[in-house]
C-alpha cells in the first residue's frame, strides 16, 4: 500500500478570539479536501446503508492476508493456508453507517491564543471540519459541547440540520467565554461529566472525537474514556498554542485573565525550563493514555492552518497502517501434500470402481453364455417348434439352477415353473403370453405358438431375472 504525501491546502480561514458561525458553515467546502480517517477496528455487529472503511468480520469478503497473532482463528482461510503452507486469514467488509460523536471543549482554559486564533476557535473549526467530513461520508453526525457551565447535546443524525445545530451550539458556548466566569472554579471536572454523558448516549460502534487541550484530564475522565474505548473508536484532538510550548523572548511581560494582572519575567532560564518541561510532561502523559487505548491523537496548534493540520493527521494515520500481504504466487509443482492425498484417494477409488465393474461382468458371464446358446438353438430349430420348445425350456432351467439354489427350482414344473419365470423377471408373458407353451407343449407333438415371441421373452428373462422367494411363489400357485 503506497501512501502519497498529503497535499497542501490553501483554503482561507479567519482567526480571532471568537468564532463566526458563517465561517464554520463555510468550512463545508474545505472538508471535501480532507480524506476520512481509517482505523483497523470494527465492533458494531449491525449493518447499515453505507460501505464502511472499517475492516473486520462482516458481510462481504474483502481480501486475504497473512495470519498475525491476535487475528480471529475462525476467519482463517484454510484453502490458501493449505496451498501456501503459511496461515492466511480472511478480511471482510461491513456495510453500515457509523454514528460520529464530536465532543468539543469550550472551557476557559481554551480561551487563549498568541498567533492566529484562540484555542477555543481552533477547536470549533476542527469540530466543524470533522462534522462536514463525516457527513460527506454518509455517517450520522452529532456531538456534545461542554464547558464549566454545563453541556449541550446534539443527537447523531445523517442530515445537514444536525451539523448546523451542532455548529450553532459551539458558537453559543464560544461567545459566552469570558463573559460569565462564576462557575469556572467550581466545575473543575466538567470533562468527566461530559464523558459520563457520552457513555449514556453513545451506541456501540460509534466514532468519538474528543477535541480539548486536556487541561482537566482527571482520573475519572480517563476511566470513562477507557470504558468508551471498549466498544467505540476514540480519536483524540489536542489543541495548543505555541506560547504553551515556549515562553516568549526574554523580557518582562504583563498578562491578564480579564480580572487580574500579573507580571512574568521570561528571562529566567530556570523558569523557562520548568515551564517547557511541565507542558511536555502534560502532553506526553496525554499521548501515553491514548496509546494505551490504541487510539490516535491529533495535535493541532493555533500557529498552523487547521485544514492542513487535520489533513496531515489523517495522512499520518494512513501511513501507520500495515500493508496488505497478498499470498505469494503458487507454483504448480510440487503440489501440496493435500493434493497428493487427494490423488491417492482418487486412484484408490478408480481401482475399486474397476474391480467392482469386473466382478459384475464376471458374475453375469453365465447370462452371456446362455444368450449365445439361445441364439444357437433358434438357428438350429427354427422350423421345429417342438424341438425349440424343449431346448429352450432346458436352457431356462439350467440358467435358473445356476443362479438359484437347486432345492428351490429343480422340482418346479408346469404352472409353478411358468409362475416362477414371471416372478423372477417381473413379467406376465410366461403365464399369459407365448410362454404358456412351456406348461404342456413339451409333451405334445403338434404345439402351436410363435417361436419369435417365445424367443424374445426368453432372452428378456435370461438378461433380467433376479432373486425371488421361490417357496412363496410355489405356495401361491
Amino acid at each position: 500500500m503506497s501512501i502519497k504525501p498529503a497535499k497542501k491546502h490553501q483554503f482561507p480561514i479567519k482567526g480571532g478570539a471568537y468564532t463566526d458561525v458563517t465561517e464554520l458553515i463555510r468550512l463545508r467546502h474545505a472538508a471535501r479536501e480532507i480524506d476520512s480517517v481509517t482505523i483497523d477496528k470494527s465492533s458494531n455487529p449491525l449493518s447499515g446503508l453505507l460501505t464502511s472503511k472499517f475492516r473486520g468480520r462482516g458481510i462481504d469478503f474483502a481480501e486475504v492476508r497473512r495470519y498475525e497473532p491476535g487475528d480471529d482463528v475462525r476467519t482463517i482461510d484454510w484453502r490458501v493456508t493449505a496451498r501456501t503452507q503459511i496461515a492466511h486469514t480472511k478480511l471482510f467488509q461491513e456495510e453500515k453507517e457509523r454514528p460520529v460523536l464530536i465532543l468539543v471543549d469550550q472551557s476557559h482554559s481554551l480561551f487563549f491564543g498568541s498567533v492566529f486564533s484562540f484555542k477555543s476557535v481552533l477547536a470549533a473549526q476542527a469540530a466543524a471540519l470533522i462534522a462536514w467530513v463525516s457527513l460527506e461520508n454518509g455517517d450520522r453526525v452529532g456531538g456534545i459541547v461542554f464547558a464549566e457551565t454545563g453541556h449541550r447535546e446534539v443527537r447523531p443524525r445523517r442530515s445537514k440540520h444536525a451539523v448546523l445545530r451542532l455548529l450553532n451550539e459551539i458558537n453559543d458556548f464560544n461567545h459566552r467565554l469570558n463573559k460569565d466566569r462564576r462557575n469556572e472554579d467550581s466545575a473543575t471536572d466538567y470533562l468527566s461529566e461530559a464523558l459520563l454523558n457520552v457513555r449514556r448516549v453513545a451506541k456501540h460502534g460509534s466514532t468519538i472525537f474528543l477535541i480539548s487541550d486536556y487541561d482537566h484530564f482527571s482520573k475519572d475522565a480517563l476511566l470513562h474514556l477507557r470504558q468508551l474505548s471498549r466498544h467505540n473508536d476514540i480519536i483524540g484532538v489536542h489543541v495548543s498554542d505555541p506560547m504553551e510550548h515556549n515562553l516568549p523572548s526574554p523580557d518582562l511581560y504583563t498578562i491578564t485573565d480579564g480580572q487580574q494582572r500579573v507580571q512574568i519575567d521570561t528571562a529566567d532560564k530556570k523558569n523557562r525550563s520548568e515551564y517547557e518541561q511541565q507542558y511536555e510532561r502534560h502532553l506526553q502523559q496525554t499521548r501515553i493514555e491514548f496509546n494505551k487505548l490504541k487510539s490516535p491523537l491529533f495535535e493541532l496548534s493555533t500557529g498552523n492552518n487547521v485544514i492542513q493540520s487535520l489533513a496531515d493527521s489523517y495522512h499520518s494515520i494512513r501511513a501507520q497502517l500495515r500493508d496488505i500481504h497478498l499470498p505469494a504466487p503458487i507454483d504448480s509443482w510440487p503440489p501440496a501434500i493435500g493434493w497428493w492425498i487427494l490423488g491417492a484417494l482418487a486412484l484408490i477409488g478408480m481401482f475399486y470402481g474397476m474391480y467392482f465393474i469386473y466382478r459384475i461382468w464376471q458374475k453375469n458371464a453365465y447370462r452371456r453364455e446362455a444368450l449365445v446358446k439361445l441364439e444357437h438353438i433358434k438357428s438350429q430349430f427354427s422350423d421345429d417348434k417342438t424341438g425349440y420348445l424343449n431346448e429352450c425350456n432346458q436352457l431356462l432351467k439350467r440358467v435358473a439352477l445356476t443362479h438359484y439354489a437347486r432345492s428351490e427350482v429343480a422340482h418346479l414344473t408346469g404352472e409353478r415353473w411358468v409362475s416362477f419365470l414371471d416372478t423372477a423377471a417381473d413379467t406376465k408373458e410366461f403365464s399369459m403370453g407365448e410362454g404358456q407353451a412351456l406348461i404342456h407343449g413339451q409333451y405334445t407333438n403338434n404345439v402351436n405358438y410363435d417361436i419369435d415371441a417365445l424367443h424374445e421373452i426368453s432372452k428378456y428373462w435370461i438378461a433380467k431375472h433376479r432373486t425371488v422367494n421361490t417357496l412363496s411363489v410355489g405356495d401361491a400357485v
